[in-house]
């Protein structure tokens, strides 16, 4: 029985899990996201953080995009018998649309009005895309007025009229969307 214990305070020393909690000191959020290693082609966002979340567990989206995350202040520890547990299920849900996939609606100096998602800046003309997917271009001289919408091109109900891998590309794909416009100089001040 001795040699056992003698023998495994060794191993805890080569294997920072072996204590079951982590000795290290707490990271801010920022600090622990430049951690993750991610494959190519993903990033990661912070989304949520202390104090609106503790020790995440598990989480999952729902069709509605809203992530449900089980929030821990307990584990791995039993609450004990005196008190109520705090660990909890949360659910996180953003209603702003991403600045990304807001409509920007452009009133031209002839009085036609159009409206599209910003895709880039090429010299002295911008680059939209409709509602189809359809690029169009618009020179900046001829817009007379700019508007950015809080509100996306997307129907609400989107999620619930198409197979759940159709959503799952078409967000991939506006997710990539998004990527290729933060790369681009902010048009408005251009």
């Amino acid at each position: 029985m001795l040699l056992a214990c003698m023998l495994s305070t060794p191993l805890q020393a080569a294997d920072p899990f072996a204590a079951g909690v982590r000795t290290t000191g707490p990271l801010t959020a920022a600090e622990e996201q430049k951690t993750f290693k991610l494959p190519p082609g993903f990033e990661i966002q912070l989304v949520a953080a202390e104090p609106d979340i503790y020790k995440p567990l598990n989480m999952a989206f729902d069709a509605r995009g809203r992530l449900w995350v089980t929030d821990t202040v307990e584990h791995p520890f039993p609450a004990p018998p005196s008190r109520q547990g705090r660990d909890t299920l949360k659910i996180l849900e953003d209603t702003d649309v991403d600045v990304a996939f807001r409509t920007t609606t452009l009133t031209l100096v002839n009085g036609k009005v159009v409206s599209g998602l910003f895709r880039r800046a090429a010299g002295a003309t911008l680059v939209f895309v409709d509602d189809k997917g359809k690029e169009f271009t618009v020179s900046k001289s001829d817009i007379e007025e700019q508007n950015k919408s809080h509100l996306s091109l997307m129907p609400a109900n989107l999620v619930e009229t198409i197979p759940e891998r159709d959503f799952q590309n078409l967000l991939a794909y506006l997710l990539s969307q998004r990527a290729a416009s933060e790369k681009c100089a902010c048009y408005a001040e251009a």
